[in-house]
């Protein structure tokens, strides 16, 4: 990626989740990145497509952290243990592009639904192999695996978005640890 092409886009992400995509033009992203608005329109054609950019590198750049992650890992809950471990980092070092994803993308759910898929279907798509893998050598019980995806994603997601608002009260490694708690162990004391 072109030097000057990151810059707007981490100006666009902080600016973004800050303001809003409403209360955000691009001339303030331009003013504040340091380039010409003419630069921004050569790389995006509208503010609609730099949101979509911003979504295109979330999803690339915490997948290749997630891939990055597992790929030495042969065990199954250690990779989903790795993934949990990996979102939540990744977003406790990027907050502003998480609190862009929840209030923008996810809060315009009809705008922005092809990305939403997207972002689902790139995380799921490992997640559920790695369940069938699980499953495979009976390491877990037999389950939908795109469930069974679709619920650790959601319990991530939600537990960082509730994080961000009490993280005094909740600190991150607490939160890791009750995610693996519920998805290895259960919460009941006699199941």
């Amino acid at each position: 990626m072109e030097a000057k092409n990151r810059q707007i886009i981490d100006v666009a992400i902080d600016m973004f989740s800050e303001r809003g995509f409403h209360q955000t033009t691009m001339q303030d992203i331009a003013e504040t990145a340091g380039v010409g608005k003419g630069t921004i329109y050569r790389f995006f054609e509208s503010k609609e497509d730099l949101v979509s950019s911003l979504v295109e590198f979330a999803i690339e750049d915490i997948t290749r952290e997630i891939q990055s992650a597992i790929e030495k890992l042969s065990h199954p809950v250690e990779k989903l243990r790795s993934i949990i471990t990996v979102e939540v980092e990744y977003y406790d070092q990027h907050r502003n592009l998480a609190k862009f994803l929840v209030r923008e993308v996810l809060g315009y759910r009809n705008k922005f639904e092809d990305h939403i898929k997207k972002i689902h279907s790139t995380r799921a798509a490992i997640v559920e192999r790695i369940i069938q893998e699980g499953m495979d050598g009976r390491y877990f019980k037999r389950v939908n695996p795109a469930t069974l995806a679709a619920s650790l994603e959601g319990m991530v997601l939600a537990s960082v978005i509730f994080w961000f608002m009490f993280s005094d009260s909740f600190p991150k490694q607490d939160i890791q640890n009750d995610i693996y708690t519920a998805l290895f162990e259960g919460i009941l004391v006699n199941p």
